[in-house]
């Protein structure tokens, strides 16, 4: 093929931007993370059984997350092992933090790093992040928050809880239902129940960098442990506010988000203190099909006076 002068250069020029566009990337890397899933199959020494492991590693970017300036890399590690000869698995979820520097450079290690055991799900939210239990047979699953860069969970659920919300004042809380016979043993049941060994369920309130609020719930003298409820049927919030209404929501964890317009805040304003005028209303699944309902209202960030309805449970002294 002939080609004039003007047209060779044309061809030249066309050259170099393709191989600016298709080459490599010359710019220095930041940070590098490899996602990778293997399996295992090795023989149980005590059984002889099958014994599988499998482990999934996955890297998530979290930059518009937790407030951070310089951005935040999350690494999620989820770890099973499969007994041929037993039901069920076995789980743990380790969560590395990774913390974005004002140079756009990270950590060469984990600046940060969380062990759920028992855990086979992670989920990353603006403020926080949830590891969660899957249940067996007719258990329900468990959920534990976790603020970003700590160990210790702030909240905890059954199966989906509930959230509240100011807009523009970034300030959230979140309201579940905890069954006792759903909920792990010793540490996390004694920080849900503490030493009342009759109660039955608890519902919880709470948020980030606050005390965790407990209403706890046991049976009544007499009642029948055939009749007490073990499942949690449903879970609402009401505002006493017209202004109120239901926010944008798509965590299936989450059964609603209440967005309290009545008491939204434009800076330079404060953000509330405390929130209050709205209530969390929930029905519990009795074994003998008969439903029983508490509402209690939300006052200055604490527990107004519940009503509980129904012929099995009452609130604990």
């Amino acid at each position: 093929m002939f080609c004039l002068p003007n047209q060779w250069l044309l061809l030249m020029a066309l050259a170099a931007s393709c191989a600016a566009g298709f080459g490599a990337d010359t710019s220095p890397t930041l940070f590098q993370g490899r996602s990778t899933e293997s399996m295992i199959v090795t023989v149980d020494p005590e059984s002889g059984s099958a014994l599988t492991n499998h482990t999934a590693v996955n890297y998530h970017s979290l930059a518009y997350m937790n407030s951070r300036k310089h951005g935040l890399i999350a690494r999620e590690t989820i770890q099973k092992k499969y007994l041929e000869s037993s039901e069920g698995d076995y789980s743990t979820a380790t969560v590395d933090l990774y913390y974005g520097h004002a140079d756009k450079t990270y950590s060469p290690r984990p600046d940060h790093t969380t062990t759920v055991t028992d855990a086979s799900k992670i989920h990353f939210n603006n403020e926080h992040w949830t590891a969660t239990s899957r249940g067996c047979c007719d258990t329900e699953s468990f959920l534990q928050m976790f603020a970003y860069g700590k160990s210790t969970p702030f909240f905890y659920a059954n199966s989906r809880y509930a959230q509240v919300n100011v807009p523009n004042a970034q300030v959230d809380r979140y309201l579940s239902v905890v069954m006792r016979a759903h909920t792990p043993a010793d540490p996390i049941e004694s920080a849900i129940f503490g030493t009342n060994k009759k109660a039955v369920a608890a519902i919880l309130y709470g948020g980030r960098g606050m005390p965790l609020s407990k209403l706890l719930i046991q049976p009544k003298e007499g009642a029948s442990e055939l009749e007490i409820p073990y499942h949690t049927d449903s879970l609402t919030l009401k505002s006493a506010s017209p202004k109120d209404d239901d926010g944008y929501n798509e965590d299936p964890k989450v059964s609603q988000v209440l967005t309290l317009w009545s008491q939204d805040t434009i800076a330079p304003t404060p953000p509330p203190a405390t929130l209050s005028g709205f209530s969390i209303i929930a029905t519990f699944a009795g074994n003998d099909g008969k439903p029983e309902r508490i509402e209690v209202p939300i006052e200055k960030d604490h527990f107004g006076k519940a009503i509980l309805s129904g012929p099995t449970l009452m609130i604990a002294d």
